[in-house]
C-alpha cells in the first residue's frame, strides 16, 4: 500500500479516510504467514476494478508475471510511501499488461512488501484504452528493445522501464525481462489528483497525469511541448527517482501472451 493514511484537504479527508486493516491473503501467499497483519487499501489508494489480464492481478497475483524487486534504498522507499519503514522484506513486483490497441501495452503494476508484520500492496493503472496508453510502447534504443509505461494512482505516478531480455536457458522457457521502476509523487503530496475522475462525483472520463501539461499533477517525462517523446531516452527525467529494479520477469506472462 502506498501513501499517507490521513488526507488534509477538506472533502478529500472525508473521502479518503485511510486504510482498512484486516487479515487477508490478498496479493501474497500467507499460508506460512498466517499471523501477519495485512494492510489493504481503503477508499483512498487506487484499487483495480476487477481482476484478469490487463486488470488487477487477483488475490494471489494469478494474473501477469511476478518477480522479486530490489529497492534502491530504504530511504527511497520511505520517500515513495511518505511514511516511515523499518526492514521491508519479500519485496515483489507484478506486471499485468495487455495490448490495448495499436501495440500500446497497459494494465496494472503492483508492488508489495512486508514490514514489521504488516503487508503493504500498492497498485498503479495506465487505463483501458489505446488512447490512455499512447506512450506505453516497445521501441528500439541504443541497440536495445525497450518498453516504457506510465502508471498512476491517486498520489503520484511510476514509469516502468524494461530494457533487458534474456533466454530462460532451457531453450523452451519464455524470455526473461529485467528493468526498473521510477516514481514521482505529485507536488501536493497530501492531495490526490482531482482530475483523475475515479472518486465519486469527480467526473469522467479520467484524465491521467501524463496528459496534464501544467501544474502539480503533471507527471510527464521526456516532455516535448505539451506532449511526450517517450523514445528520446531510456530512463525518465523530469524529477522521477529510481525506486528499484527487477530481473527474471516472465515477459510472456507479464504481457499475457500478447507481446
Amino acid at each position: 500500500m502506498k501513501r499517507p493514511t490521513l488526507i488534509l484537504l477538506g472533502v478529500i479527508s472525508i473521502l479518503l479516510m485511510g486504510c482498512a486493516e484486516k487479515k487477508s491473503s490478498n496479493g501474497v501467499d500467507n499460508s506460512q504467514n498466517s499471523d501477519l497483519t495485512v494492510i489493504e487499501p481503503g477508499e483512498g489508494p487506487f484499487i483495480p476494478e476487477g481482476s484478469g489480464p490487463g486488470e488487477g492481478p487477483g488475490d494471489n497475483w494469478e494474473y501477469g508475471a511476478t518477480a522479486q524487486f530490489q529497492l534502491h534504498s530504504l530511504e527511497r522507499l520511505m520517500e515513495y510511501t511518505m511514511q516511515a519503514r523499518n526492514n521491508p522484506t519479500n519485496i515483489r513486483i507484478n506486471v499485468n499488461l495487455t495490448n490495448k490497441g495499436g501495440n500500446r501495452y497497459g494494465g496494472t503494476v503492483a508492488i508489495s512488501y512486508t514490514d514489521s508484520g504488516q503487508y503493504y500492496e500498492g497498485f498503479f493503472t495506465s487505463g483501458d484504452s489505446e488512447g490512455d496508453n499512447r506512450y506505453n510502447i516497445w521501441f528500439t534504443k541504443n541497440g536495445k528493445n525497450v518498453y516504457h509505461g506510465f502508471f498512476e494512482d491517486y498520489y503520484g505516478a511510476i514509469v516502468l522501464v524494461v530494457d533487458e531480455m534474456e533466454s530462460g536457458g532451457d531453450g523452451q522457457a519464455p524470455d526473461q525481462a529485467s528493468g526498473r521502476v521510477y516514481f514521482k509523487n505529485f507536488d501536493l503530496a497530501y492531495a490526490p489528483n482531482p482530475l483523475y475522475g475515479s472518486l465519486p462525483g469527480w467526473g469522467n472520463p479520467r484524465t491521467y497525469c501524463w496528459f496534464i501539461s501544467i501544474g502539480p499533477y503533471d507527471c510527464r517525462s521526456w516532455k516535448s511541448g505539451n506532449d511526450v517523446d517517450t523514445t528520446r531516452d531510456i530512463n525518465p527525467d523530469s524529477g522521477y527517482k529510481l525506486l528499484g529494479s527487477f530481473s527474471g520477469l516472465d515477459v510472456e506472462d507479464a504481457f499475457n501472451d500478447e507481446f
